[in-house]
């Protein structure tokens, strides 16, 4: 068993269940077998399809989200909402001068702009106590020029999903009822019933094309459709081609009609009656900080001024945050040859790609050029990829950088990875940064430093201070008797309905401590791990049910859910689960056992640097950049940095604006956001302390976790003990250790 002092594990990175997902790229899959180096294959930059990023600073206020987008007469119109409700209706030329703006009094649901620059609103009004919803229009400079109530226009389901305008039939609007027209003097007119299309459709996006046609994105209970109406024919039969799955892209239109769309790695043009899609803007081939891969599905507003001229209101980072940036074709004749410094992953977090795109960008001679080994293999295609990053390590033809996917021991025995202590020290590259002391053991081999982890995150559980009663963790007696005097059972311990293959998810935390690397050796017959196969056994063999968010968190509200399992990646979190979910005083006290020990993890990406890199100061010089980065505090985790992780932890002690999203909490029960308070010093520094002390990284091995599965569920059904599982599980581990040190 794993000793409580720092061991030194293999690290694997596996996704732990709550709040990480792991991504399979859509970008150029083109090899189905383990071969040649992935560095090789590379390729070079898409010259063709580069352009340069520019912040169109000062027009979009913190806070406010874009809701349409526009181009008019060579201006670019927006609508905007703060986070209080409050509209605007923004104009500006495309090059961000000649800004002007005007307040609207309400929350803006839809928009659209004639050829003369007013704005067509439809805004909910609250101030009256209850949801009004009204029609409006306003010239340039913010007057009204009418104003109609629509909130008992259709039967008591005011909604219009969309508006759009029309030199021919003027504001179109997507009502309840269907596609209608409206003016001041004769109210609604009906251009195309919704009979004509479905229903019971529920439609979320409406965009008015060339040729008075309209292309239309909805739902129909959990499917999607899509259609294009052609106003002067009145009919609905028109779909695009070549697209499966519309909710991933965000279209737009430029000044014409034509249609645009923002997908997770460009832009594209698509021509509906083709089906032919082609591509324009390359976002890695133009360093451009896009975390659309990473949160797909959110609808972006842009516009187009031409094929070579876009603004979007794009995401960037890993957070919640969105810039206004204008993207201008380069002449590939123009963009210069750079040398480059190869990044190999299996998943690029958000946090890190944006510092690649920085650097890239403000670098005139080198080029981080990401190797995605998950993009080079098709479908499920995931073994292959860790195969060939594996191969490429021990062949010597490895990235220069390498998020690393594997048994970092054997790497490090064999050489391959620079030993960075030097350059931590006095007149190294990386003097001056001091990380935190557990962290900075975790990232040692035999007493040198070979990897690195610029953030992370604390996996661990929370429960009730009254139910720890001062214990820094708990038996398996203590959680089976806490669950009987609250009424509960395994299956909602825990937060949800889980069975057995809860197992599954809990695996890497027990079976990581019956390994040891550096030593070659494992030890799963001894009686914490017979007492862990125990207690899953005690979990059903199926689920009685599937529970939404409101309801697990109400069930820790009801002392129903003991356990809540947590990826701290900021303390906003933490305060939720102390403040909302059991507004009581918590205890972290990690996963239940029979040691008394608090079975939590550290998890964050671990990087290597290449030891046979031709460019080592220019490396070094990125890593780091990568470690001292400002971490974004929404996903991607805290600094490693300890002064950095300090000042992150400060920060939640103090009183944060109204208007600060940061400090908005999600009730997931009542549906509304609560404002955090500040947490208090005691708070911040007991949550510090609990995280130097933990000494084990979330970095089960997968490969034994599923021999562990695979062998645990012979006990689970009945057809061996708890001993005999564990026989059979250590001497399938240790081969593998065996195969693979």
């Amino acid at each position: 068993m794993r000793n409580r002092e720092l061991k030194r594990i293999a690290c694997c990175i596996i996704v732990f269940a709550l709040g990480v997902t792991s991504f399979l790229g859509c970008g150029n899959k083109n090899s189905s077998s383990v071969g040649d180096s992935a560095v090789s294959k590379s390729g070079e930059v898409d010259k063709e399809h580069v352009f340069k990023q520019k912040d169109l600073e000062g027009i979009i206020a913190d806070g406010e989200d874009i809701v349409s987008a526009d181009y008019v007469n060579g201006k670019i119109m927006l609508a905007a909402n703060s986070k209080d409700g409050k509209g605007r209706c923004i104009s500006f030329n495309p090059d961000g001068t000649q800004l002007q703006a005007f307040d609207t009094g309400c929350d803006i649901t839809a928009c659209a702009f004639d050829g003369e620059g007013n704005a067509y609103l439809q805004c909910l009004d609250k101030s009256s106590g209850e949801d009004k919803v009204f029609l409006g229009k306003f010239d340039p400079t913010g007057k009204e020029l009418f104003k109609a109530d629509v909130s008992e226009e259709f039967s008591g389901n005011s909604e219009i999903s969309g508006l759009a305008w029309s030199e021919k039939y003027g504001l179109i609007s997507c009502t309840p009822n269907g596609v209608q027209t409206y003016d001041e003097k004769n109210g609604f007119g009906m251009l195309v019933d919704k009979k004509a299309i479905d229903d019971y459709a529920i439609i979320y996006s409406f965009i008015m094309l060339a040729n008075d046609r309209i292309l239309m994105i909805y739902h129909v209970g959990t499917s999607e459709s899509n259609v294009i109406i052609d106003l002067e024919k009145k009919s609905a039969d028109e779909s695009l081609n070549g697209i499966s799955d519309t909710e991933e892209y965000s279209f737009f239109t430029d000044a014409d009609g034509n249609l645009f769309a923002v997908w997770s790695d460009g832009v594209y043009k698509y021509d509906p009656g083709s089906g032919e899609m082609a591509k324009l803007l390359d976002f890695r081939a133009s360093n451009i900080d896009s975390a659309t891969k990473y949160v797909g599905g959110i609808k972006r507003q842009a516009v187009a001024l031409n094929d070579t001229d876009f603004v979007i209101d794009l995401p960037v980072g890993s957070g919640d945050d969105s810039s206004l940036l204008r993207f201008t074709k380069e002449n590939p004749a123009d963009i210069s040859e750079k040398t480059a410094i190869t990044l190999g992953t299996m998943f690029l977090e958000p946090n890190v790609q944006s510092e690649i795109m920085k650097f890239n960008r403000s670098n005139d001679k080198y080029e981080i050029k990401v190797i995605d080994y998950s993009e080079l293999y098709p479908g499920d295609g995931l073994e292959e990829a860790k195969k060939q990053l594996d191969m490429d390590i021990i062949s010597g033809k490895a990235p220069d950088i390498i998020n690393i996917d594997g048994n970092v021991k054997k790497y490090v025995d064999k050489g391959i990875f620079l030993d960075l202590t030097p350059e931590f020290d006095k007149g190294g590259a990386l003097e001056g940064i001091e990380l935190l002391p557990n962290i900075a053991e975790m990232m040692k081999y035999d007493g040198k430093m070979y990897t690195f982890m610029p953030s992370f995150k604390v996996a661990t559980c929370a429960v009730r201070a009254k139910f720890a009663k001062g214990k820094g963790s708990l038996t398996y007696k203590e959680l089976d008797d806490l669950i009987k005097s609250n009424g509960t059972d395994y299956e909602k311990a825990f937060g949800s309905n889980h069975d057995k293959s809860y197992g599954n998810l809990l695996m890497p935390h027990y079976a990581d401590k019956c390994i040891d690397w550096n030593e070659k050796k494992c030890d799963f017959k001894n009686p914490e791990f017979i007492e862990f196969l125990n207690f899953i056994n005690k979990f059903p063999d199926k689920v009685s049910g599937h529970s939404n968010l409101a309801e697990i968190d109400k069930s820790y509200a009801e002392d129903k859910g003991i356990y809540y399992r947590e990826l701290f990646s900021n303390l906003n979190e933490y305060a939720r689960l102390k403040q909302l979910v059991f507004n009581d005083d918590i205890e972290l006290v990690g996963y239940p056992n029979n040691s008394r020990e608090n079975i939590a993890s550290i998890y964050g990406e671990l990087y290597a640097v290449n030891s046979n890199t031709a460019h080592k100061d220019i490396v070094l010089e990125f890593v780091k950049n990568l470690i001292l980065s400002e971490k974004d505090d929404s996903y991607s985790g805290f600094s490693t940095v300890k002064q950095k992780f300090e000042e992150e932890l400060q920060e939640a002690t103090k009183e944060k604006s109204d208007d600060d999203e940061s400090a908005q909490l999600w009730d997931q029960i009542n549906h509304v956001m609560v404002k955090m308070k500040p947490l208090s010093q005691e708070e911040v520094s007991k949550f510090y302390d609990y995280t130097v002390s933990i000494n084990s990284l979330d970095c089960m091995n997968n490969e034994i976790t599923n021999i562990i599965a695979e062998e645990a569920s012979a006990f689970y059904c009945g057809q061996k003990t708890a001993e005999e599982v564990a026989d059979i599980i250590q001497n399938r581990v240790t081969v593998y250790i065996n195969e693979n040190s």
